[in-house]
């Protein structure tokens, strides 16, 4: 108990005793290819059946709305401890977040579109800023409550991708979740400083 089967299955398990999950249903084929590379060895894919389904390709494409179902947007400054919020924040993805917002509910309805971060200061300044800006339904959350939840569009905000918390295992699984919760798009804010942390150095070209 209170250990993860990811733990489990690098440190104790023979590699005949696991299997890694190999195909999905929720995730675009890009966004599959980029958590799949991430995190799955580069083996997990789109099921043959989803794939070949018009109506599943359709929705995640007009969700969408002929921007790429990948996206990162560059933050211009890295995140920092604010001690009056009580926890780590970062203003300039905040309001990045409210503009993709804003242009993503040309596409899908309030409730398909989700913003998580994993410090609760950020969830709490991001929300702040959403009903500043007149979007109060889209929903704001740390990615440990948004487990098993997913959404046509997802917005990441790791904040400060260089802690030491987002850098280890922990930080893997949680980096993990918050990709893999998009249907359709998925849209990723990094500071230079964030991509320090290996989880967010690959070529997600």
């Amino acid at each position: 108990m209170g250990r993860s089967l990811f733990e489990l299955r690098t440190h104790l398990a023979p590699p005949f005793a696991t299997v890694l999950l190999g195909e999905q249903a929720r995730m675009a084929p890009d966004i599959c290819a980029i958590v799949g590379r991430l995190f799955y060895e580069g083996r997990l894919t789109v099921c043959p059946r989803a794939a070949a389904d018009p109506a599943w390709r359709e929705k995640r494409g007009q969700a969408a709305g002929g921007r790429p179902p990948f996206d990162i947007v560059s933050v211009p400054e890295p995140g920092r401890y604010s001690r009056s919020r009580g926890g780590p924040v970062r203003e300039a993805s905040s309001s990045l977040i409210v503009e993709q917002v804003r242009e993503a509910l040309n596409h899908v309805p309030p409730g398909e579109v989700l913003i998580l971060t994993p410090f609760l200061a950020q969830m709490r300044l991001i929300l702040e800023q959403l009903r500043a800006a007149g979007l109060p339904r889209v929903s704001v959350s740390t990615v440990h409550r948004a487990q098993g939840g997913e959404r046509l569009v997802v917005f990441f905000d790791p904040v400060l991708g260089r802690s030491p918390f987002l850098r280890g295992e922990a930080g893997a699984r949680l980096i993990n979740v918050a990709l893999s919760r998009a249907q359709a798009r998925l849209v990723l804010f990094l500071a230079e400083e964030d991509k320090t942390n290996p989880h967010f150095k690959i070529n997600f070209g």
